[in-house]
This record gives structure tokens, C-alpha cells and sequence, in this order.
């Protein structure tokens, strides 16, 4: 209410702070029943997004240490198990959820993309893999993890004649990986680089896939992933931009060719295959099922039947 001061002036009070209305109390929700099996996950639609929209992605320059390793030359078809490493069998048990896309994302920005074909691609595809890993014949069932942003250190020797003066450390920095748990270790045995929607441009592996050469263009910074190959000892590999995927299997026994102190000027053979949106969960789960058989093969490692 208005009051006169010793001045003489008119002041009023201030107002009442509005009260501030609690948070209604929650409605109560059950966790909806899930509808879909292992193989439903991976079959249905793609949401489309925005990771699927009509964007194209050009491709920054990457390190200089690239140019010392192999690019990709002609790839040929990978060896997948006859039933497509158990593609075909899954548990048709009913216990996964559908996936939803983030409208908000705008994947023009490498970050955004892959946040993007994290939550669409590889989130249902982990969950599949983790139910579906291998169980060893002892009985020890393979626990498996995935990694953002992992970084390893290498020594390379850019000039053979001096060692010496010439050994330099090369960083790989990988955008996604996968490792394995075993004999007390965490294990690496798949990792992918992740790029802008658009980047991955067919004609420039179309020479790899047809037997002619290696991968041109932008594509030839491919190198870039061979390096992280190098980096750490993997031979399963991938790159993916959101609307297409390469994955790529390299000799393990000829990794010496992976690397090359006099630049790289060789072309690598690979086994491998390109992925089109509407596959990429599938395709994704298939290789990462066959990469993690051969790294426990490879290991010494039987898997229980």
C-alpha cells in the first residue's frame, strides 16, 4: 500500500515474490513391455533424421604423419560365416525398444554427426552384440565394451639409415572402438572413424571394389584409418559417415606393409564391403560378430559351439 516518507514523497511497497508452483507429482509410468527381438532391432527402418538428410560433407586435410602409411588398394569380398556370424539365428525373444532420432541435430559438424550414428547405428548394434558375444568352451562368456575417443602413442622411424635421428611418435587418435575382455585384459579388436554425412563418395572406392586401384579422392584418407590400424594392431576397420559405411579386414600377417618410412606409395589389399543407410545396423553387427571371432581365434582362444 502506498506511505509518505519524511520527505514527503509517495512509495510502494514492492510486490509479493510470485510463488514459485512446485513440480506436479509424477505420473506414475511401467516400463513398457519390449516388442522387438534381437534381429527386429536390427532389421527395422533407420530412423531418418537428420543424419539421412541430403547434406554434403567435404573433407578437411588430416595430419601429415597420414602420407606414411598405405592407402587401400583392391578390395575383395569378405570371408562372413555361412550364416552371416549367426545373423540368421538370433534369439527371437521379444526384449529391446525401438530407437528414436533427435530432431535438434544438425549433423554439418563432424561432433554432431557422430552423436548422431551413435544413438541410430551403433547404440541398437551394441546392445545386440553384448547379448550375443561369445562364450569360450571353459565356459567364460567374453564380455565386450565400447570407446570414444581413444588415444594410443606409436614410435616410428622415418629414415631407416637413422634410426637414431629419424624416430618420431605418431598419435592416433580413433573415434570408436570396440575391445574384448580377456585373460584379465581389455583387448581392442574393431575400430571406426566417423565423418560428416556425404563424405564418403562411392566413385572414389569404386577402382578398390572393382579390382582397378586404390581409393581415390578424399577417400584416399583412408590412410588416416591405417594409421590408427597401426597404432593399435587392429585389422578390423571401418568408416563411416552416417548415410554409408566401408569396413575393411587387413592382413595381420603383413602389417610390416601398413607402414612405410619412404612415404606411402604402396596399395594394401583388404577384404571388405560397402554399406548402404538402410543396412547399417545389420551389416555393422555382422562384421563386428565376424571381427571379434577371428580376434578370439587369433588369440588361441575356442569358442564353445
Amino acid at each position: 500500500m502506498p506511505h509518505t516518507n519524511a520527505v514527503g514523497l509517495n512509495i510502494t511497497a514492492p510486490a509479493a515474490p510470485p510463488t514459485r508452483r512446485a513440480l506436479p507429482p509424477r505420473t506414475p509410468v511401467t516400463e513398457p513391455i519390449p516388442v522387438l527381438s534381437a534381429r527386429m532391432l536390427l532389421d527395422i527402418d533407420i530412423p531418418a533424421a537428420n543424419v539421412s538428410a541430403n547434406v554434403s560433407g567435404t573433407g578437411r586435410p588430416s595430419s601429415s604423419a597420414n602420407a606414411y602409411y598405405a592407402n587401400i588398394g583392391v578390395i575383395e569380398e569378405l570371408p562372413f560365416h555361412y550364416d552371416l556370424s549367426g545373423y540368421e539365428n538370433l534369439p527371437t525373444t521379444a526384449r529391446y525398444h525401438s530407437i528414436q532420432g533427435d530432431p535438434t541435430l544438425e549433423p554439418s559438424v563432424e561432433a554432431d554427426a557422430i552423436k548422431a550414428i551413435y544413438n541410430l547405428v551403433f547404440a541398437p548394434v551394441n546392445r545386440v552384440l553384448y547379448d550375443t558375444t561369445y562364450t569360450l568352451i571353459d565356459g567364460y562368456r567374453c564380455p565386450i565394451r565400447s570407446v570414444s575417443e581413444d588415444t594410443h602413442t606409436v614410435k616410428v622411424v622415418l629414415n631407416p639409415n637413422n634410426p637414431d635421428q629419424s624416430t618420431v611418435s605418431h598419435v592416433s587418435r580413433v573415434d570408436y572402438s570396440w575391445e574384448v575382455f580377456v585373460d584379465g585384459y581389455w583387448r581392442k579388436f574393431m575400430l571406426m572413424e566417423l565423418k560428416r554425412p556425404g563424405v564418403l563418395a562411392p566413385q572414389e572406392w569404386e577402382n578398390a571394389f572393382s579390382g582397378k586401384g586404390g581409393v581415390m579422392g578424399y577417400g584416399e584418407k583412408c590412410r588416416q584409418t591405417v594409421k590408427y590400424a597401426y597404432g593399435f594392431d587392429v585389422c578390423f576397420i571401418g568408416v563411416c559417415d552416417g548415410l554409408s559405411m566401408v569396413i575393411l579386414e587387413l592382413d595381420p600377417n603383413g602389417k610390416a606393409e601398413w607402414y612405410n618410412p619412404a612415404g606411402a606409395n604402396r596399395l594394401l589389399r583388404a577384404r571388405g564391403l560397402w554399406v548402404s543407410y538402410e543396412n547399417l545396423r545389420r551389416y555393422l553387427y555382422i562384421f563386428m560378430k565376424y571381427a571379434l571371432r577371428s580376434y578370439l581365434e587369433r588369440s588361441g582362444k575356442a569358442i564353445a559351439a
